[in-house]
């Protein structure tokens, strides 16, 4: 008998840590699964989805309102699992029948209602950064499986060019210590007066964005420093394809996608040695990880970096590490 399950990212926000849903769809369905999809209409998930399109039998997008209760029910009692991909969806699991499996996938956000965790079956977390903070919290035991994903192939007609020597690059949500980021630019003035750093993000974050544009004009760097637009995902990997530093001063990545995309790109990384970016780059060749808010050292491996010839390395540990056999697989273990 076909397994049925409902993948579930309702919430309105989407970013790198549900980027690998769409490799997780269609691992599924070659494995004869029928997959569904809730979706909120009108948000960032609704928008990657369409980008995405899935012409597959077995898959079915449910677009359902948040206040479509009696729709929303109809829905996830249809399936034999339901997997929650975001804390703020815990409530859905409500609405499921009790012979449900239920999963939820932590990614380091703070559960309000935590008394809903109850009702779960099995728990995921997506780094050991994120095992340990959710173990220690909240008692239960969990699994890791790390995200995968699939670099699409590379469109070299952007019509954004980036110039600098180095060119450095970070891409996160513009609430992430960015700010630090522009300090630390600012320390490597004198050496390498030719770099230039770029950010990207997503638009949406009006405040924190201009919080950085404001912080960027106090310290008279505009003409150095750039804010890209978003851009569609393959056009994304066209401009990381492009850099020759990915920095990263946050702190509290729950795993650390972009950076996993540069590494995946044959790129150098320097970021704080932090979080679930451990778990992706400690065995990077090409990552240089500083203790945290050492401005003075992070500006030194930078200068350092582009002082050597880049070359490019073996990275069939990393893909393997990250490969879509073990997401699937591990989630397959989860689910049957």
């Amino acid at each position: 008998m076909k397994k049925s399950i409902l993948l579930v990212n309702y919430d309105k926000r989407w970013g790198g840590g549900q980027e690998y849903l769409i490799c997780l769809i269609n691992g599924l369905l070659k494995n004869n699964f029928q997959v569904g999809q809730l979706i909120a209409p009108n948000s960032v998930s609704a928008e990657r989805f369409a980008q995405t399109f899935i012409n597959e039998k077995n898959y079915q997008p449910h677009i359902v309102l948040r206040r479509n209760f009696f729709e929303l029910k109809k829905v996830i009692s249809q399936y034999q699992i339901l997997h929650i991909h975001r804390e703020h969806d815990l409530w859905l699991s409500l609405f499921a029948n009790w012979q449900t499996k239920k999963i939820f996938s932590e990614h380091i956000k703070p559960i309000k209602k935590r008394w809903l965790l109850k009702f779960f079956d099995e728990f995921i977390c997506n780094s050991g950064y994120v095992q340990a903070e959710f173990e220690k919290i909240y008692k239960y035991k969990s699994k890791i499986i790390y995200p995968a994903i699939s670099l699409e192939q590379i469109q070299n007609n952007t019509k954004t060019q980036l110039e600098g020597k180095p060119k450095i690059f970070m891409s996160a949500a513009f609430h992430k210590n960015q700010s630090e980021l522009v300090e630390i630019f600012e320390l490597i003035q004198k050496q390498l007066p030719l770099a230039r750093l770029y950010f990207i993000g997503p638009s949406a974050e009006t405040k924190a964005l201009n919080s950085l544009k404001d912080f960027i004009q106090s310290k008279k760097l505009n003409h150095k420093i750039t804010i890209l637009p978003s851009v569609p995902r393959n056009e994304y990997l066209s401009i990381l394809n492009q850099i020759d530093i990915f920095a990263y001063t946050y702190t509290e990545e729950a795993f650390g996608l972009a950076a996993l995309e540069a590494a995946l790109l044959n790129k150098n990384i320097i970021a704080y040695k932090a979080g679930g970016l451990i778990d992706v780059l400690e065995n990077y060749p090409k990552a240089t990880l500083i203790e945290p808010q050492n401005k003075k050292d992070f500006a030194l491996a930078i200068e350092k970096i582009h002082q050597k010839t880049d070359q490019a390395i073996d990275i069939s540990a990393l893909k393997n590490k990250f490969s879509l056999n073990q997401l699937i697989e591990k989630h397959l273990n989860c689910y049957l």
